[in-house]
């Protein structure tokens, strides 16, 4: 419960910040830039004097935040290498559509505290400059404004798609190839013809369908963010109901035979730790266990 209730948060103020980041940046590109020609001379002072500077302290400040909760979740859910590789080390679309964000989000941030807040205080007259150096340094915080705008779009497309477009990777068959959707046609008539394979291969084994309890299992196992309160007893007893062979050892070891995949999973915790999690999933995966296309809740 304390790993899920982490993720949970840094989720929550990852997007918090993210909302006040983005939402500053397009105020200043749609609202803010386009109507200042509009405003009467005598009102502009307003905008530079008392506006602009306190929009700016929370614009910079939630970029930070974005930043650093970003990271902080990436690592709490175990694929801060791989999406900073792009999806290079393990060839998960996922993993290569939230690094694309995460890069695309340092940059940006990397032009907020090292273009964008420099050249405003001057601009601004927040710090004291020569009178040519304001319009130079109003234009190149502008530009770099302007990039991050066009920078976010594709940054927020990534980091939804990698959430919603990928994330049957974490939960459903065999990872997609990096770059391709599992929903793309042929993952869904690959799918389609591994889940009849697979059922039919558990009809042959004669196994009754799979009870609610250990289809809540089942699906727990291949749930995001990744759970650290899941029985022992009750895998081996999804194990039972998908047909494989299991086998205790003297040295704490269950092995497990499902299908032609036999593997070799630790019996030293009765709570399976986030890592071994991971590696029953990833077994799972490779026998094409799909919970929801197979047993859905």
């Amino acid at each position: 419960m304390e790993y899920e209730f982490w993720a949970f948060f840094f989720r929550w103020l990852h997007v918090l910040s993210g909302v006040m980041w983005i939402g500053l940046l397009w105020y200043f590109n749609f609202v803010q830039a386009p109507t200042m020609p509009k405003i009467p001379d005598e009102l502009k002072p307003a905008i530079g004097k008392h506006i602009a500077p306190e929009a700016l302290f929370w614009f910079r400040w939630a970029a930070l935040s974005t930043v650093v909760t970003g990271l902080i979740l990436a690592v709490l859910n175990g694929y801060i290498v791989e999406a900073l590789a792009l999806g290079l080390t393990d060839n998960v679309g996922k993993h290569a559509a939230i690094g694309f964000g995460m890069w695309m989000g340092l940059i940006m941030a990397a032009n907020v505290w090292f273009i964008i807040w420099p050249k405003q205080q001057i601009a601004l007259g927040l710090v004291e400059a020569e009178a040519d150096a304001k319009p130079k340094a109003a234009r190149m915080a502008m530009l770099a404004s302007r990039t991050n705008t066009m920078l976010s779009i594709p940054m927020l497309y990534a980091m939804v798609s990698a959430q919603n477009v990928y994330y049957g990777e974490t939960r459903q068959g065999a990872p997609a190839k990096c770059g391709r959707s599992p929903y793309s046609l042929t993952n869904v008539i690959a799918g389609s013809r591994d889940g009849a394979i697979h059922r039919a291969s558990l009809t042959t084994q004669g196994n009754a369908p799979m009870n609610h309890r250990h289809r809540k299992v089942l699906h727990a196992l291949f749930a995001h963010p990744i759970s650290a309160n899941i029985s022992l007893r009750d895998v081996e007893s999804v194990f039972k109901e998908l047909g494989a062979e299991l086998s205790h050892s003297h040295s704490s070891k269950l092995a497990v035979h499902l299908g032609e995949h036999k593997v070799n999973f630790s019996t030293a915790h009765h709570k399976l730790p986030k890592e071994e999690v991971i590696q029953v999933r990833k077994f799972l995966e490779t026998c094409k266990v799909n919970p929801e296309r197979d047993y859905p809740l």
